[in-house]
């Protein structure tokens, strides 16, 4: 009976993460190529399509990269560690059907209702569009709710992934490797205890943690602009309401890297052979990363003069602070492990390793901006996507893409094409760092973000970075392209075959 209830699960867990990864792939390419005719559009002068629609592609870009960003990679780490923590399958599909319903609300308020004021949402922007939208209350309320379902899907993985850990490891201490600090640096626990932790588990647990804490604030922030929405006469403060929509969105999109993180930690040791050790050092960077993620997000303040000044400074001193603990923990940890270890650089390491060099120079062009005195001449430049593009696009997106290239064999029973992979490698890594220096280039110029014309003295620049975009776009469609073919000639399930008394009745298939 045990083995019926464990094939059940494991089939349950397959069928919703093959359905996360087809679902996840298609949606990134799609916004993805609107990302690239956004950029199409600023190089030609405003003659592909109107600044409207320019506007309105640029909300569903942002809005739901964040959304689908986060959400694959938390649908992939759900996979990796549900063999050693209970996770809910039948909550992991209401997570699914959440983020799908609010990916549909945002584009119907974006592409029908023309809401265009962008993923921050920035009261009181949303009731105020301007004149000739007669619809722009019920575009801001349908992106609203939008907002608020992919919201709620990831509060809810956030408590299911924190009850099926405490569970294993029995409290929040344990959870988060506190007994590395005890006696030789173990405690009392042995490697044979059931209930020690491992370093995917201890990064799941951070992003949980600061998951539900932007969840509560942003669904609070959202139900108020929703409220004032409905009743005019409540007006709510500008500047409450933008440290809110700050801290929601900046920690929701910072999970994104420390989510893809704890993926390397369970993918990146089986290629080395070698384990990603538990140590005082990944303990104190993690429990260091969840104080600081909470108050990084004040460097997105700096220009708003009413910011009580201590704040701002507490966000410069904290936005520093932060690129400690990736790289002396993670990034660094991860060198270790492959050097001298002999790795085969199949798609899966070597999208892993790339996307740890992305999340390293994209963060450092962070740390830069976040400096106050460069953010005077970098706020609100092309600066400001070059490098949250590069520790995404080139960061999170490379580690969604090498864990599905481990994952697809025990999904399917087949793999992806290795050529292809590492010629994809070879083309997103080229035409992604061209686009992010362009962008580089044109921010250290003041050339402006979410802008429909170029900056005179850049035009070449934003041309050049459109071919890059498409040399980039061409390896993310063949990834693509052979995820589905995969899918598509593997209809059955790689699953471990039991004695005929054990097998599974067709009625609970």
């Amino acid at each position: 009976m045990q083995d019926r209830l464990l094939l059940l699960r494991q089939l349950r867990a397959q069928r919703i993460t093959r359905i996360w990864l087809v679902t996840s792939g298609l949606v990134l390419l799609g916004l993805a190529l609107a990302g690239g005719s956004m950029r199409l559009a600023q190089a030609s002068g405003g003659n592909l399509f109107s600044a409207d629609l320019f506007y309105e592609v640029m909300s569903v870009h942002g809005s739901g990269m964040v959304v689908v960003g986060l959400m694959a990679g938390a649908g992939v780490l759900w996979y990796l560690v549900s063999n050693e923590i209970e996770l809910s399958v039948t909550v992991n599909r209401i997570v699914f059907l959440l983020t799908l319903s609010g990916l549909v609300m945002i584009v119907l308020a974006v592409m029908v209702f023309g809401y265009s004021s962008a993923w921050t949402f920035l009261y009181p922007l949303p009731e105020n569009p301007g004149s000739g939208i007669a619809t722009a209350a019920i575009g801001a309320a349908a992106y609203l709710i939008g907002l608020a379902l992919a919201v709620v899907g990831f509060l809810l993985w956030c408590l299911d992934f924190l009850r099926a850990a405490l569970k294993r490891c029995g409290s929040l201490q344990r959870l988060l490797g506190f007994y590395v600090f005890g006696s030789a640096g173990h405690g009392h626990s042995g490697e044979n205890d059931p209930t020690t932790t491992n370093p995917s588990l201890i990064a799941g647990t951070v992003c949980a943690i600061l998951g539900l804490s932007a969840c509560v604030i942003g669904s609070l922030i959202v139900v108020l602009m929703l409220t004032s929405l409905v009743f005019p006469s409540l007006t709510l403060n500008a500047l409450v309401a933008k440290n809110m929509i700050y801290f929601t969105g900046h920690t929701l999109a910072n999970l994104q890297i420390y989510v893809a993180a704890g993926i390397a930690y369970s993918v990146l040791p089986l290629y080395t052979k070698r384990p990603w050790r538990l140590s005082r050092a990944l303990v104190a960077g993690w429990l260091a990363t969840l104080a600081i993620v909470m108050l990084a997000f004040f460097h997105h303040l700096y220009q708003d003069f009413a910011q009580p000044e201590a704040v701002q400074w507490v966000g410069n001193v904290v936005s520093y602070a932060a690129a400690i603990p990736p790289m002396t923990v993670t990034i660094y940890g991860g060198l270790v492990l492959v050097w001298r270890s002999g790795i085969r650089w199949s798609a899966a390491p070597l999208f892993t390793l790339m996307a740890m060099a992305g999340w390293a120079i994209g963060g450092f062009g962070a740390v830069i901006d976040s400096t106050i005195s460069l953010n005077q001449l970098f706020h609100n430049t092309l600066w400001v996507p070059a490098h949250f593009h590069t520790y995404m696009a080139l960061g999170v997106m490379f580690f969604l893409i090498g864990a599905t290239y481990h994952v697809i064999p025990k999904l399917t029973g087949r793999q992806m094409k290795e050529n292809v992979g590492r010629r994809a490698a070879a083309l997103m890594a080229f035409g992604g760092y061209g686009l992010v220096l362009c962008w580089y280039i044109s921010g250290s110029m003041s050339a402006p973000r979410r802008y429909f014309y170029p900056l005179s003295g850049t035009e070449v620049l934003a041309w050049v970075g459109v071919a890059c975009a498409a040399v980039a776009l061409t390896g993310a469609v063949m990834v693509c392209y052979d995820l589905v073919d995969v899918f598509l000639t593997s209809p059955h399930y790689n699953l471990p075959k039991l004695a005929p008394s054990s097998e599974l009745a067709p009625s609970e298939v």
